[in-house]
């Protein structure tokens, strides 16, 4: 029997191709095909949908209905069966030599079983409809946009679907496609293809293409649509800030990096002021949080001196401080001031790592955490210059850092301290030299969650790269295990390779007995990692349960509700873990089930995400 995944799969390719050859299975099979088409009805009627909230764009549907993607399929079939199979969307040239085919030699096509289901088996993840227009938004001296369970709304969005795919490798090739299908449509088409690119870019949990390519991409289509496409694209932007109060912050996060890429290249040129509603706004407001991500993400694209220059002046407090580095150290009168300017010379004259840890040194042979403080502050001060310098400076100094940081969890979390109060006006900063130190093995994966958690951070949850360098830092263990987990399997077909060559009396033995030893322990190494793996998942989940119930309690006990924006946004980031990581994740359900989530202490809006996320694979 099929699983309950492929069987979805299999029912959407069934309808998917309907429209081609509805007409011919009317006339030829109709009982067969009515047969067919009632049994696929209950089955679609009758399935669990608890997956739909995890992959919805918005945690509303106020807007616009945002169904699974196989019942609005149902629906469009049904309007094209309720019209006789009839569609005038699809060009059947094939239609002029009817009289030839009908003489043709017939072929019988061999039974098709699909293949049975085991357990390493993969199957497509569900879909979710995405809708940011109606025939309102469109101008009433145009074309009507084609209903949203009308047969032609599915086959222009798959032929655009289509075009997008088959041209991905060449964005410049794929804007003159869409152009050139544009030009013979009937429908308002900028507004389908802008609906059917952001559907894209904002698919959970992943888009089709990468979330670059979309950019360029509409910028494309501005200059060959100059017309028509930058206000209806101005149109879709205003749109979605507007909804952006329930957007999940997954989506926002790609609607940031969209938009201000897109500033970019129309020197940064916007209505601002149709936005100052969210100056007054809470903190927790997601129109605040978009808005001041773009204008952060607007001063990396640019810089600092140039906001000034674009924003109005309301939008002063929104602006950022400059990303120039910091060092109380700078002060004379800041304990510590001496010894800073010592590290100081000692870096500038090239000095090595004895020298360095040496003056770390306390008397008793230890590390000095103080001073460890002080050389770190001071490293990130002298080559703050650009990247390439702290990059050169964190390699000079790496055995240094190394074995500091290795000596205790606490050295790792003063390291990462030290580095915020650095570079916290430069979020980018903190972003890649995590990442840098990460891979440098400085870093250990585990301190870097603890630091993302801590009190100390609190008062950047509502900003972007916090969120960033958690799943950066997630990625790159889960990067390490896949590289790992490849070596090994060079490993094993060599070892197999030489067993079966067993024989020759010119094969080395030494070197059989070397490369197995060397994959036991890189099977070993694999499991480590593995383990370490599933118990850092576990902490981060537990870090989330943890925020979202200490939450709930304590609304309740002030008698207050607990749907508040600060309880959306954290539940959207809880999301994000498993929308990001799922692959990983579903390694472990039965792991997260026993010894997460099957607590009595969970609160049951809490608990249905974990059950979404299941449901995402069952």
């Amino acid at each position: 029997m099929c699983h309950k995944s492929e069987q979805t799969g299999l029912l959407m390719l069934f309808y998917v191709f309907l429209p081609w050859i509805g007409v011919e299975l009317s006339e030829k099979k109709k009982s067969e095909l009515d047969n067919i088409l009632e049994a696929a009805s209950k089955y679609i009627e009758g399935r669990s949908k608890v997956h739909l909230k995890m992959l919805q764009v918005w945690g509303s549907s106020a807007h616009h209905e945002q169904e699974d993607s196989l019942d609005c399929l149902l629906a469009q079939i049904r309007s094209l069966q309720s019209v006789g199979w009839k569609e005038k969307q699809i060009a059947r040239h094939y239609v002029a030599f009817d009289a030839a085919l009908q003489d043709a030699l017939q072929h019988n096509l061999p039974s098709f079983s699909p293949p049975p289901h085991k357990a390493e088996s993969s199957y497509p993840l569900p879909t979710v409809v995405f809708r940011l227009f109606d025939y309102a938004d469109c101008p009433d001296d145009g074309p009507v946009l084609p209903g949203a369970h009308s047969i032609e709304r599915f086959l222009i969005e798959e032929e655009l679907n289509w075009i997008v795919e088959f041209n991905a490798s060449n964005r410049t090739i794929c804007a003159e496609e869409l152009n050139t299908y544009a030009r013979g449509a009937n429908v308002p088409i900028a507004y389908m293809i802008l609906e059917v690119l952001f559907s894209q870019l904002f698919r959970l949990p992943y888009p089709p293409q990468h979330t670059g390519f979309y950019g360029p991409l509409l910028l494309d289509l501005c200059r060959l649509q100059s017309t028509t496409m930058p206000q209806v694209l101005a149109q879709a932007a205003e749109l979605l800030y507007q909804r952006a109060a329930t957007m999940q912050p997954l989506c926002l996060d790609r609607f940031v990096d969209w938009f201000s890429f897109h500033l970019s290249n129309f020197g940064f040129r916007w209505s601002w002021n149709d936005w100052k509603d969210c100056l007054t706004a809470d903190r927790w407001d997601v129109k605040k949080i978009f808005a001041g991500e773009v204008i952060e993400k607007c001063r990396r694209l640019s810089y600092h001196g140039q906001l000034k220059e674009f924003l109005p002046k309301s939008f002063a407090p929104m602006i950022p401080p400059p990303p120039d580095v910091i060092c109380k150290y700078d002060d004379d009168s800041m304990p510590g001031y001496e010894l800073a300017s010592k590290f100081v010379n000692l870096i500038q004259s090239r000095s090595d790592d004895s020298t360095i840890t040496a003056e770390i040194r306390d008397s008793n042979g230890h590390y000095d955490p103080k001073k460890f403080e002080i050389f770190f502050s001071v490293l990130m001060k002298t080559s703050a210059k650009s990247f390439s310098h702290t990059f050169v400076a964190l390699t000079r100094y790496s055995m240094t850092l190394k074995t500091i940081a290795d000596t205790s969890d606490e050295m790792q979390e003063l390291l990462l301290r030290t580095l915020f109060q650095s570079w916290r006006n430069n979020h980018l900063r903190l972003i890649i030299l995590v990442d840098k130190m990460l891979k440098m093995q400085i870093l250990d994966c585990g301190v870097v969650i603890s630091w993302i958690f801590s009190d100390s951070l609190r008062g950047e949850t509502h900003k972007q790269w916090k969120w960033e360098v958690l799943n950066t830092a997630l990625e790159r263990l889960s990067r390490h295990i896949h590289k790992v987990a490849h070596d090994v399997q060079i490993l094993q077909k060599r070892v197999k390779h030489q067993r079966i060559g067993g024989d020759d009396e010119m094969e080395d033995t030494d070197v059989k007995t070397r490369e197995q030893e060397e994959l036991e322990q890189q099977k070993e190494k694999l499991e480590n990692l593995k383990d370490f793996q599933k118990s850092l998942f576990l902490d981060v989940l537990h870090k989330f349960t943890v925020l979202l119930t200490e939450h709930i309690v304590l609304c309740e006990t002030e008698g207050k509700d607990f749907r508040t924006p600060y309880f959306s946004w954290i539940k959207g980031r809880f999301k994000q873990i498993f929308l990001m990581h799922g692959a990983v994740l579903h390694e472990f359900t039965e792991d997260l089930r026993r010894e997460l989530f099957s607590s009595s202490d969970i609160d049951a809006n809490v608990l249905e995400i974990f059950q979404q996320f299941v449901a995402l694979r069952s």
